[in-house]
């Protein structure tokens, strides 16, 4: 592309000097209608062509002040001729006409704003033709601007751009109708404007002429033609047209047409598109289809095409870019896909955000098989830019577990959900150790997995499990299976770790309540006494009862200087409901079974069996300071001081634990 026409793309004016050279020529009578003087050389088939062109248009009539213009393209010589006839009255024959010509080339149709400037350097030769035989020198000057009739415009471009000669009307006068063809043709970009035939002489029109014009005027003798169906792009296009400056649609154009090969025909789409596009974000993938289908060969229209596509280019783009859904549903259609450039894909969908990913899955997910040339490319921009709200109960199950397996961020209780078991255990192999493992035993002890991967999964970690089944439990939604799990496997949960970790004197009894009150493992009885001097109390009822009862049968059994530190926690509390016989069935059974039974009466009386226990540990251990924390009466203090000393040694009855 010439520097000059990307500097006009850009929004400046193209001219890149204030002076450009250009060729010209003089044709009139000389023994006949030929070239007089040029300061080039042309082709043959070039020199023919302007001879006819030339020449007076047949059946015109010209008074003396008067002229008119036409432009064909030079096909041998790939210059443009621009013309201007005067009749020529002085000349011996009748009919004769003076034609200047200048010689364009594509440095001037791509390098020049408004053509119609070209018009102020036309020459009628007055005797001298050498002026001719040199190169003329274009001066940047604009002329002053036409008053251009735009309903004829208008007219002329819907007739042009659909096929058809454009015929003005035969009662314009000439500026005008030389106004409305340099206002179409200085619109067009350089490939249409070095193809575009027009003469704005009044004339007859024959099948049998040489050059046949695409605008120009209807003869005198023909009807006027009743105006057409007016079309919102020709209105717009006119409009435009008409300005003769630089405009966004100018630019939309040229940046577009510039590699389309039926420039013409691709006008209207053109100007579609760029009213399609004008505030939106995205063209409808309907316009997207007819573009790549009416360019269907993939050299066709490729700036176009990329920037529908949304392929980053060096230039700023000029059309919003077709949706995600929209490159799919082309991908997708059979006529089309071909013509995507490979790479697209992967680049196009890159940073997509959230809801767009799902749409993209959706839609991948409907039309797999059709899609599958881009499946991966597809798949890994939605494994990339899937976030947590993304998968949810819609999300298609076939990216589901490609999302999770590479993006352990993602695991959590709401993605583990959606899970079969199958997927869930493969998860959990995947994640072993780790905080996404966390969400997955959560949903895991929701199930039935089978009693054997059950098992399995408490063996591998079970105070992860273990914590898990309290999660749930605490919400009544532990798989009944998992229930049963957990007295077997008390001695290592406690050895993991719990409860040390744990944040609730409620959570606590739970998991207690769930191993079924397991004796002799766990932590030793001054652990325990720490562990619930550190946690929030929120334990109530008989379950805080229930915990009381077990950490007391805990601590005796130890038989130790933490038993005196746990009891001191628990026993302030515990005997005034022991004394009020007020202790639920199971607490009762669990002391009345668990602590030391005499051969004396009484061993119906836990507070007496619980002081006795106390005297014969105070014996060997004691600990005034928590003795002081049971707040015992002065009887109860008779028994731990004298429980058993009522007797010899000899005849002090045994006792065993029970």
């Amino acid at each position: 592309m010439p520097a000059a026409m990307v500097g006009w793309l850009g929004g400046d004016i193209m001219n890149p000097t204030d002076y450009d050279r250009v060729d010209q020529a003089l044709f009139g009578y000389s023994e006949g209608h030929r070239q007089i003087a040029a300061s080039i050389r042309l082709p043959a088939a070039d020199l023919y062509r302007l001879s006819a062109a030339s020449d007076l248009a047949t059946g015109t009539k010209l008074g003396p002040d008067e002229s008119y213009i036409t432009g064909v393209p030079l096909e041998e010589s790939k210059r443009y001729a621009l013309i201007r006839t005067w009749l020529a009255p002085e000349l011996p024959r009748p009919g004769c006409v003076w034609s200047h010509v200048l010689l364009l080339d594509t440095r001037i149709l791509g390098s020049r704003t408004n053509l119609q400037d070209l018009l102020q350097h036309f020459r009628r030769p007055q005797g001298d033709f050498k002026v001719y035989s040199s190169a003329a020198t274009l001066r940047s000057k604009a002329t002053e601007p036409v008053a251009i009739d735009e309903a004829e415009l208008q007219q002329a471009i819907q007739d042009y751009y659909s096929g058809r000669p454009a015929l003005l009307s035969a009662t314009l006068d000439q500026k005008a109708a030389e106004g409305i063809v340099t206002a179409m043709w200085s619109q067009q970009w350089p490939r249409l404007r070095a193809a575009f035939a027009f003469r704005t002489a009044r004339t007859e029109r024959r099948k049998s002429d040489l050059v046949h014009y695409d605008v120009q005027l209807s003869s005198p003798s023909e009807t006027e033609k009743p105006g057409g169906t007016s079309s919102d792009w020709a209105l717009i296009a006119a409009r435009d047209a008409a300005t003769c400056h630089v405009t966004d649609l100018r630019r939309f154009l040229w940046r577009y047409g510039r590699d389309i090969a039926a420039a013409r025909t691709s006008y209207r789409m053109l100007v579609e598109l760029f009213l399609l596009g004008r505030g939106h974000q995205n063209i409808p993938t309907e316009h997207a289809l007819r573009v790549f289908r009416s360019l269907a060969d993939p050299d066709d229209g490729q700036i176009l095409k990329r920037d529908i596509l949304g392929i980053p280019a060096a230039s700023p783009s000029l059309s919003p870019p077709i949706s995600p859904i929209g490159l799919l549903e082309v991908l997708a259609d059979e006529n089309a896909h071909q013509i995507v450039p490979a790479g697209v894909v992967a680049q196009r969908f890159q940073d997509l955000d959230r809801v767009a990913i799902g749409a993209v899955a959706h839609f991948l997910d409907l039309h797999y098989d059709a899609l599958a040339p881009w499946k991966n490319d597809l798949e890994n921009a939605i494994v990339t830019g899937a976030d947590a709200s993304t998968l949810s109960h819609s999300f298609p199950q076939r990216f589901l577990m490609p999302v999770l397996r590479a993006r352990p961020d993602l695991v959590n209780l709401d993605a583990a959900t959606l899970l079969s078991n199958d997927q869930l255990t493969e998860l959990l192999d995947i994640y072993p150790a780790t905080s996404a493992e966390d969400a997955l035993a959560s949903e895991a002890v929701r199930r039935d997995l089978g009693a054997a991967k059950n098992s399995k999964l408490v063996r591998r970690d079970p105070e992860r499990f273990f914590k898990a089944a309290l999660n749930s439990g605490a919400h009544s939604e532990i798989a009944s299976a998992w229930k049963s799990l957990w007295p077997s496997h008390a001695e290592a949960i406690f050895a993991a770790g719990w409860p040390r970790t744990e944040r609730s004197w409620s959570r606590v009894a739970l998991g207690i309540a769930y191993m079924e009150y397991p004796r002799r493992v766990g932590p030793r009885a001054e652990e325990w006494a720490i562990i619930f001097a550190s946690l929030p109390d929120d334990l109530h009822g008989d379950d805080r009862v229930r915990l009381q009862g077990y950490l007391l049968r805990t601590a005796l059994d130890e038989d130790s200087e933490g038993t005196w530190k746990l009891c001191a926690t628990v026993l302030p509390e515990l005997r005034p409901v022991i004394l009020r016989g007020a202790l639920p069935d199971d607490v009762y059974r669990m002391l009345s079974s668990d602590l030391p039974r005499f051969n004396t009466a009484g061993y119906w009386d836990i507070n007496r069996r619980v002081l006795i226990c106390l005297s014969y540990l105070r014996r060997k251990i004691s600990d005034p300071d928590a003795e002081g924390k049971l707040g015992l009466s002065d009887h109860d203090r008779l028994i731990l001081f004298d429980g058993a000393a009522d007797e010899d040694d000899s005849k002090r009855p045994g006792f065993w634990w029970w």
